[in-house]
């Protein structure tokens, strides 16, 4: 077994922290927003067949845009805060430091230290590497500044300490 260690400073931009708040926000909530579309198209063509009436027909069409525009307002309030934390950096540059036991970064907001099995998940895009620890919290990871090898060890500890790679 090697013992690698890697450390890459990687400059920050808001278009990094706005595209992967996007991907964030598509795949988590992506599957609620289409389940919601489907159960109000679903409802509107019942009420339009005259199946459903009254009261009800009113309720579960309220219901279904109130919840579309819901999931809306989520996602706008989502990527103002990811803009917001990224615009507090003094320094948008971040450190990570890969150990064999360890991942840490470090930025103007602070250092971070965790062991690999605190890390669930890890979503792959084109663009960015979204690293979740535990809930839905995760660091973004622009996968352009990184080599094959630096991305090979990650996607290698994440799963052999139990966490997915997607």
């Amino acid at each position: 077994m090697t013992m690698n260690t890697y450390e890459i400073a990687i400059r920050y931009s808001q278009e990094v922290v706005d595209t992967a708040a996007r991907h964030f926000i598509k795949r988590f909530v992506g599957k609620e927003a289409i389940a919601d579309l489907i159960f109000l198209a679903i409802v509107i063509a019942l009420w339009t067949a005259g199946i459903l009436q009254g009261w009800l027909a009113w309720v579960l069409v309220g219901g279904g845009i109130a919840l579309i525009g819901l999931i809306v307002l989520v996602a706008l309030r989502y990527i103002r805060l990811a803009r917001s934390k990224y615009q507090t950096m003094t320094d948008p540059t971040v450190t990570w430091r890969l150990t064999h036991e360890t991942l840490s970064t470090e930025s103007s907001l602070g250092h971070v230290q965790v062991p690999w099995e605190t890390i669930t998940k890890v979503w792959q895009f084109d663009e960015v590497w979204l690293l979740f620890f535990g809930g839905q919290g995760y660091s973004t990871l622009p996968t352009k500044a990184i080599s094959s090898e630096i991305k090979a060890f990650i996607e290698e500890r994440v799963v052999q300490q139990g966490g997915k790679v997607t």
